[in-house]
């Protein structure tokens, strides 16, 4: 489960809480989805490439992820997100960073340390649910 107000993510298993953590969800501009969906599939070592051009500001450079998975066609992964330093309340939005460096929310994905993404791939077999309030 991926609470949207609180950046954060819940495992369950038969209803017990297995563990939680920080994640960093849609900038405001390309939210994540809300609802219910499952895990499509589980990829390792993976380049994520934009769908946007170079010159749109929504492109990015090819980008390694060690752990991703698939929750919603169209690209909407849980995945590890390095380059991202915050993660938690308000990393889904611009926010400065104690370097003076900015940084806001995804594209739309549920980014997390990449700790947190092992542990959650490991963790999870595809076909498990993924709710997202």
């Amino acid at each position: 489960m991926v609470d949207l107000s609180h950046q954060w993510l819940y495992a369950y298993e038969d209803g017990t809480l297995v563990f939680d953590h920080a994640v960093e969800t849609g900038r405001p501009e390309l939210p994540t989805p809300t609802g219910t969906f499952r895990v499509l599939e589980k990829v390792r070592d993976v380049i994520f490439t934009s769908p946007w051009p170079q010159g749109s500001p929504h492109y990015y450079e090819p980008t390694h992820v060690n752990y991703a998975m698939l929750f919603k066609e169209g690209g909407f992964f849980l995945h590890d997100a390095s380059w991202h330093v915050q993660f938690g309340p308000g990393s889904n939005v611009p926010h400065q960073l104690p370097d003076g460096s900015w940084e806001t929310g995804s594209h739309g994905c549920v980014g997390m340390p990449l700790p947190d993404a092992e542990r959650l791939y490991e963790w999870l077999p595809v076909g498990t649910p993924v709710v997202i309030w």
